[in-house]
């Protein structure tokens, strides 16, 4: 006779609030690990992953990384203001060398932000190479389209009309 199983009971899963979620969001971002919401927050590995798979998740993330790569942007420009500011003040006393490198770094520095090239590239063989290939891509085409227009297409291949 077969034997019964006998019922185990389950352990009731515990609910976390959205604040507890959004914490645990916020720790895997500042830390990039599992482990760190783990040991924080001593929340199982388990419902970790299951909320890492959960598109809340995914944008708290994205969000989370846009607000700090925002906060970076300010700070890195009051940064640079700041250098600015004292490379004015002392710029009288610089060397000619040294005068020379802050104005090259300002010049690419300023063509940056407005979205100009910072270096011209006289590498003549890619430009030939990149020729040639567009040569070759006109080629085929031309070729496809006169077999096209010359012939008919049966079954990928080209025969002659006549």
């Amino acid at each position: 006779m077969p034997r019964k199983k006998k019922a185990v009971a389950k352990k009731p899963r515990k609910q976390y609030t959205t604040e507890q979620k959004i914490e645990a969001a916020t720790i895997y971002a500042m830390h990039g690990t599992q482990q760190a919401v783990m040991k924080t927050l001593k929340i199982p590995q388990q419902t970790i992953s299951d909320w890492m798979r959960q598109e809340w998740w995914h944008d708290f993330q994205g969000k989370y990384r846009d607000e700090l790569r925002e906060k970076h942007i300010a700070r890195y420009d009051q940064l640079a203001d700041a250098a600015i500011e004292k490379s004015l003040e002392k710029i009288d006393e610089a060397s000619a060398k040294d005068a020379v490198t802050i104005a090259a770094i300002a010049t690419d520095k300023s063509r940056l932000l407005q979205n100009m090239p910072t270096q011209i590239r006289g590498d003549s063989d890619s430009i030939r190479q990149l020729a040639e290939t567009f040569r070759k891509l006109s080629e085929k085409q031309l070729h496809r389209e006169r077999a096209i227009i010359e012939g008919e297409i049966v079954e990928g291949e080209v025969s002659d009309q006549q």
